[in-house]
C-alpha cells in the first residue's frame, strides 16, 4: 500500500489515479492518515458500495 502526503497528492494526482488501480493509496496530513484512494472495482467489493448505493443516486451504474 502506497502512502503519500496531501501536498504531494495534490501535485501527483494523475500518477495516483494509475497507482490506485493496482493498490490502495493512503493520504496523510501532519503525519496522520486522513484518507484513502481505492479503485471503483475495490469499492464495489467492499462495504463502501453498500453505503453509497443507498445514498448516492447513480452509484450502482458506476459499478456496472
Amino acid at each position: 500500500m502506497k502512502t503519500i502526503t496531501a501536498r504531494d497528492a495534490a501535485h501527483q494526482l494523475g500518477e495516483l489515479l494509475d497507482t490506485m488501480q493496482r493498490e490502495p493509496v493512503v493520504i496523510t496530513q501532519d503525519n496522520r492518515p486522513v484518507g484513502i484512494l481505492i479503485s471503483m472495482k475495490d469499492a464495489a467489493n467492499s462495504l463502501i458500495a453498500d453505503h453509497f448505493i443507498e445514498k448516492e443516486p447513480g452509484y450502482d451504474v458506476w459499478l456496472a
